[in-house]
């Protein structure tokens, strides 16, 4: 058996390098393709500082390989806070069934009440059955708590200021002429064409003397689905006798109308 003892071998041409059983070595690198193999490598001779940045890629990863237990927790939280209401476009990621997905909070943030309103007659106003209630106006005394957007009113009838779901109340403070009544009564009137009203919601009280003061209130749920066609109207009921008389006034709410937007 042949054996050399050199301190250094240099290459003979330039730019070849020097090849020993095969192997090439080139500026203190080995050169020939496959020349270092998974199994001469143990197995914790290559750490962080030996891989490059973005080496590595999804084509690298096998399936499943990454899990909850190895992700940062601001990878999912967020190292910034959201100090206000998100914006409608935002997203948020759900499990649908297993499935992870996203979705914009426009479609799953509450409903909440968006609008409230609310009405009295500026002046008193008398007249029998069926007399349209035309005086009114909007609340604007002691503190008034208004949520959202005005209902808007035009010689007795209310028109809505977006389409869905309403709860409305009638409360009628009201004397009579008479010096007594079986009945008198105030009703809710809705419309769905902009045309034909119907009643959707009546109430009745006796009148015990003359000019004496007496409350009632009814109140309906209405699906506005339509601004143009769907609006609503309070009128007197039915009268046993005398003349009904609906209290208003423009400080203390005696008589009142209230909206309320519930939802879509």
């Amino acid at each position: 058996m042949s054996e050399i003892k050199v301190d250094t071998v240099a290459e003979k041409t330039s730019a070849n390098g020097v090849t020993v059983d095969g192997l090439n070595i080139k500026d203190s690198k080995l050169v020939t393709s496959n020349s270092v193999v998974a199994g001469n490598i143990t197995a914790d001779a290559i750490d962080g500082t030996k891989i490059a940045d973005n080496a590595i890629d999804s084509e690298h990863y096998t399936d499943a390989s990454i899990d909850a237990a190895h992700l940062n927790a601001d990878v999912i939280t967020g190292a910034t806070a959201l100090t206000a209401e998100p914006a409608d476009t935002d997203e948020f990621l759900v499990s649908d069934a297993g499935t992870l997905k996203r979705i914009d909070y426009s479609l799953i943030k509450g409903g909440g009440i968006t609008m409230a309103d609310q009405w009295r007659p500026a002046s008193s106003q008398s007249g029998g059955a069926d007399t349209l209630y035309n005086t009114w106006e909007r609340i604007d005394t002691h503190s008034v708590g208004y949520i959202g957007s005005a209902m808007s009113h035009s010689s007795g009838t209310f028109t809505f200021p977006s389409t869905g779901r309403y709860w409305i109340q009638f409360r009628a403070t009201m004397t009579n002429t008479a010096t007594s009544a079986d009945y008198q009564g105030v009703k809710i009137m809705v419309t769905t064409d902009n045309s034909s009203y119907s009643t959707a919601a009546i109430a009745y009280e006796s009148a015990e003397a003359s000019n004496n003061y007496m409350t009632m209130s009814c109140s309906i749920l209405f699906n506005c689905s339509n601004t143009s066609t769907h609006k609503v109207q309070f009128q007197a009921a039915a009268v046993q006798q005398g003349t009904p008389n609906v209290v208003g006034g423009t400080n203390e709410t005696e008589s009142e109308v209230i909206f309320i937007r519930l939802g879509d």
